[in-house]
């Protein structure tokens, strides 16, 4: 085998807002394998959504579609999007929110299949940490709580416009 000895799965950050995609590289498996991610959240944390999700897994070929790096060379390269919602609904915080989540990559063999002896596995974390503020009132004279529509951009420079409408806050508070 031409590949590393053990095999290894890496993310290109540690921490990612929700809607920022994931880039996932697992390396030192065998050629041509299907590789299996799975991703939940990590039991003794989380997130604000206080339930541990798993989330769809996603299975890419070594060199086959979905792998970026599209040669088989026992590295698959493949992104997962960070959730923006509770469970689909559009509403409630994100699944991931605040979150460690636990990802695993496990291999086929020799035989091609999942479940036997010559799967090789590696794991790694990752965090979904809320976005830093982009607005701080603490330099405006505010006597009361007051009502604002504030339209900004994500911390994604991609234009797409994020509306935080009749937001309530007051002094020396982070938007």
């Amino acid at each position: 085998m031409d590949q590393q000895e053990f095999p290894q799965v890496e993310t290109d950050k540690e921490d990612y807002a929700p809607g920022e995609t994931v880039t996932i590289s697992a390396t030192g498996f065998e050629l041509g394998s299907t590789i299996k991610f799975e991703i939940e959240d990590d039991p003794a944390d989380p997130g604000d959504d206080g339930d541990v999700d798993a989330y769809d897994p996603i299975e890419v070929t070594d060199g086959g579609e979905g792998d970026l790096d599209g040669t088989e060379n026992g590295q698959v390269v493949t992104t997962w999007e960070v959730p923006t919602d509770n469970n689909g609904t559009g509403l409630g915080p994100p699944d991931a929110l605040n979150a460690t989540l636990n990802l695993t990559a496990t291999g086929t063999g020799a035989d091609g299949s999942f479940g036997t002896a010559d799967d090789r596995s590696a794991t790694t974390t990752f965090t979904d940490s809320f976005p830093q503020s982009f607005l701080t009132t603490n330099n405006l004279s505010i006597d009361e709580i007051q009502k604002y529509l504030i339209v900004g951009l994500k911390s994604q420079d991609n234009g797409d416009a994020v509306n935080l409408q009749n937001g309530e806050f007051g002094a020396d508070r982070d938007v």
